[in-house]
């Protein structure tokens, strides 16, 4: 009798600390962290680290950037060519000429650059060379390219922070993994196999390794940075929405046994995603997805990719009303005669951030969403054992009432 009797008063007092438990919010069960943390802990958070190491790199893969419009450029060609050609500098050539390369028109800024070489003859004029490689590249004539590119380097080889040596080893690679070489066809992705990448490509120009083998790891972890930094000018004053470019940097991104701590697996993820939306063909869209999958597939979550995927459109958001901002004031300042150039360094000469911490339905703390299959099976087994405890309180009444 006195098991029953500790019983009936005990299963009351559970069954007050289950509905006090149920009945508080899951904000009060999972700990509550400050707002940033709670939005976005597994994802921004662990991002913003990667971020830190290397600022701009995720704004640059998003396309959240200043970048001029096309209205600016067809104003810079309509500015250039009311003047007549034989007072133009060599500035004025490069400027026009960048300007036709950015609207697509790649063969007109090759005559531009071919022209100008003729006009100047100083052989040392680096950006006739570095100008006049990467239009004919963006041409798809990349043997000649990577001529053009070659002399720049031998005029100036740290001009743009070296950028052009990392062009020319990516040049070297596109070339090294074309389907076809006469033809220059470029198939994509240009590689599936970690071996075949951009980066096991680069580590065999790596210098003497040293003696001691923290020496050689500081080596082969500077390179990469270097090669990262190369790739990320391209992008910034190339082309941002090159699926080779993207690629190249994802690969660069992620992990490799050699430089085991440069690992950026959450951006390498949205270079792949974002090369497979600007890609051609399904085929070619789903390797790159592939490839992110793979690269995905070592941080700690089954959903890691689905999520990042969703915050990748939201950033993308972002990068469209960015640019659609700039191409607005752009056209308000050429309908106004206004100067474009200083107007823009003006009002766009700070790169503005990415906004991390999401407000959407869809962004939730990491641990609320992972804890939450096992928050339900507590309750769901806590409601069980209530349900049989009052089931025996009453049976326990019922014949307390009948022995009486």
């Amino acid at each position: 009798m006195a098991t029953g009797y500790r019983t009936h008063w005990n299963l009351p007092v559970c069954f007050i600390f289950w509905v006090a438990a149920v009945c508080q919010p899951t904000s009060a069960i999972v700990p509550k962290l400050p707002p940033p943390l709670l939005a976005c802990l597994w994802d921004s958070d662990t991002l913003a680290v990667e971020r830190s190491a290397m600022p701009g790199l995720h704004e640059l893969v998003v396309g959240h950037f200043p970048r001029h419009s096309d209205a600016y450029y067809r104003w810079r060609i309509a500015s250039g060519e009311s003047r007549p050609l034989d007072t133009w500098s060599t500035e004025d050539f490069d400027n026009v000429a960048v300007a036709h390369d950015k609207l697509q028109a790649h063969e007109d800024a090759i005559k531009l650059m071919r022209e100008k070489s003729e006009r100047f003859t100083d052989d040392r004029l680096y950006e006739t060379y570095a100008n006049w490689g990467t239009f004919l590249i963006h041409a798809g004539r990349f043997k000649e390219g990577l001529e053009k590119v070659e002399d720049a380097i031998r005029i100036n080889p740290d001009a743009h922070f070296g950028r052009e040596v990392y062009q020319k080893r990516l040049v070297e690679y596109v070339l090294l993994r074309m389907r076809s070489k006469k033809e220059e066809i470029v198939s994509l992705p240009l590689s599936n196999d970690p071996i075949d990448s951009f980066h096991s490509f680069l580590m065999r120009y790596e210098p003497a390794a040293s003696s001691e083998a923290d020496g050689k790891d500081r080596k082969l972890q500077a390179l990469r940075e270097e090669a990262i930094r190369g790739i990320t000018g391209m992008m910034r004053f190339g082309n941002a929405a090159s699926p080779i470019l993207l690629e190249t940097l994802g690969d660069l991104l992620s992990p490799h046994h050699d430089v085991p701590d440069l690992t950026h697996r959450r951006l390498a993820a949205r270079c792949y995603l974002r090369a497979s939306m600007l890609a051609e063909g399904l085929r070619t869209r789903r390797l790159y997805r592939e490839k992110a999958e793979t690269v995905a597939a070592g941080i700690e979550d089954d959903s890691i990719l689905s999520t990042i995927e969703a915050r990748l459109a939201d950033e993308l958001q972002q990068a469209d009303r960015l640019t659609q901002a700039i191409a607005e004031k752009e056209a308000a300042w050429i309908k106004s005669d206004a100067d474009v150039d200083a107007e823009f360094q003006a009002s766009f000469l700070t790169d503005p951030p990415l906004t991390l911490v999401g407000t959407r339905p869809w962004i939730q703390d990491h641990r609320e969403v992972k804890d939450r299959p096992r928050l339900t099976i507590w309750v769901m087994t806590s409601f069980a054992c209530v349900v049989i405890s009052l089931i025996m309180v009453l049976r326990r009444s019922k014949f307390r009432s009948a022995s009486i």
